[in-house]
C-alpha cells in the first residue's frame, strides 16, 4: 500500500482519541511533592501536573485588552520493559478560553471562543536502543530552528514558527534520535495544525540536524517543505545558540520561498539568567522580508521580556512587543502581555 497523507489521517485521529482516554485512565490520583501521581504500577516513571495560566494582552494601537485563560494537564510517562525503555508518552491538553483577543491563533473561531488545545500529544517509540532511530506518532512541534530546541509552550517567548512556517505543531509521524555528537528528527505531517486532517491538500515535510542541545554551543541546519492553504512554502534554516557565563546569544536565519516570492527571515536574541535561574531577561530582534508582486517588503519587530520563576509552581512573565517597520498595509504592533502561571 502506498503511504499518503490521507492514509495517515485515520490512525492519527485514533492516536488523538486514545491519548485522551489514556489521560483519564490513571486512577486513583494522589498529590505528593507538588505533583499529581497516579496510584499503582502505571504511575511508575510518570509525571503529571495540573497547569493553570492567565494572560492579559493589551493592544496599544487598537486600545483593546484581551484575556487568555488556560487549564490543562501535562503528562510525561516513560514505558519500560525488562530490556530497557520502550517509549515515552507526552500529553499536554489545555482547555483554553479567549476573550476580546483581536490577534489570536487561527484555530479559534473569533476573538471570544473556547477550545481544547493540543499542545504536545505523542508517543515516541525508543525500544530499538539509545542510539538507534526512534519513531514518533501524534502531535508534536515541527523539527525546525530554535523553536525545536527551546521549550516555549505556554510562555510569552517564542521564535515565530507561525509567521515563518505557517504551523508550529502538527499531527504526523517522525524519525528521530540522538548520537554522541548529533541529534536529528525528520517528520511528515498533515498540515492541519490542531486538527488531525488534511486541509485543501496540505502536508508538511521538515527535518533538523544539530549538535546536542545541552552543549554550550549548539548548531543546527533544517529543511522545510509544505503545502498550506494552497501555497507552497520552502525553507532552509540555520540556527545557533552560544552560552557564556550567565548570558546566551541565539540566532536563526531562514532562506526560502512562499509560492514564487523569495523570503529572508532572521532572529537574534540576547538573554541573561541569574545564578539561581529564577530570573530570565531576553531581548529579541526579528526581521522579515519578501519580494511580493507589489515590491520588496520588510518588517522589523523587537520583543523585550522578563520571566520570574521563584519555585517549581509559580511562573510570572511579561513581554513588550514593538514593530519599528511593517509590510505595506499592515499596522504597527505595540503589545504588552502579562502572564501568571501555576503548576501543581
Amino acid at each position: 500500500m502506498r503511504l499518503t497523507m490521507d492514509t495517515l489521517s485515520a490512525p492519527l485521529t485514533a492516536c488523538r482519541l486514545s491519548a485522551l482516554m489514556l489521560l483519564f485512565s490513571y486512577a486513583p490520583l494522589s498529590l505528593a511533592d507538588g505533583t499529581l501521581t497516579p496510584g499503582g504500577s502505571l504511575g511508575e516513571n510518570m509525571r503529571m501536573s495540573l497547569d493553570l495560566s492567565s494572560r492579559i494582552t493589551h493592544f496599544d494601537r487598537a486600545d483593546e485588552t484581551g484575556y487568555t485563560n488556560a487549564a490543562g494537564l501535562d503528562l510525561h510517562k516513560v514505558f519500560s520493559g525488562t530490556d530497557g525503555d520502550i517509549g515515552t508518552l507526552t500529553v499536554q491538553l489545555y482547555w483554553t478560553r479567549i476573550d476580546n483577543l483581536i490577534m489570536r491563533p487561527g484555530f479559534f473561531d473569533g476573538p471570544d471562543d473556547s477550545e481544547l488545545v493540543y499542545r504536545i500529544v505523542n508517543f515516541n517509540y525508543t525500544g530499538l536502543g539509545t542510539q538507534a532511530p526512534h519513531f514518533r506518532v501524534g502531535h508534536f512541534e515541527i523539527p525546525y530552528g530554535l523553536e525545536h530546541t527551546v521549550d516555549t509552550n505556554g510562555n510569552l517567548r517564542d521564535y515565530t514558527h507561525g509567521r515563518n512556517l505557517g504551523v508550529k505543531a502538527d499531527w504526523g509521524v517522525s524519525v528521530n534520535g540522538e548520537l554522541p555528537a548529533l541529534e536529528y528528527e525528520v517528520s511528515y505531517t498533515l498540515g492541519g495544525g490542531q486538527e488531525a486532517e488534511r486541509k485543501e491538500g496540505s502536508y508538511v515535510w521538515a527535518g533538523r540536524l544539530g549538535t546536542p542541545r545541552d552543549n554550550n554551543q549548539v548548531y543546527g541546519v533544517a529543511l522545510y517543505h509544505a503545502e498550506l492553504k494552497n501555497t507552497e512554502r520552502n525553507r532552509l534554516g540555520l540556527d545557533a545558540m552560544w552560552y557564556y557565563d550567565l548570558y546566551g546569544l541565539f540566532a536563526q536565519l531562514d532562506i526560502g520561498e512562499d509560492a514564487d516570492n523569495d523570503v529572508l527571515n532572521g532572529i537574534v536574541e540576547l538573554n541573561w539568567r541569574n545564578p539561581q535561574e529564577t530570573w530570565l531577561l531576553f531581548l529579541q530582534n526579528q526581521y522579515f522580508s519578501t519580494d511580493r508582486s507589489d515590491g520588496d517588503q520588510q518588517a522589523l519587530r523587537h520583543n523585550l521580556g522578563v520571566q520570574y520563576t521563584p519555585d517549581s509552581h509559580w511562573d510570572f512573565s511579561a513581554q513588550y512587543q514593538h514593530d519599528s517597520d511593517v509590510f505595506d498595509g499592515a499596522a504597527e504592533a505595540r503589545i504588552l502581555s502579562l502572564q501568571a502561571r501555576y503548576r501543581f
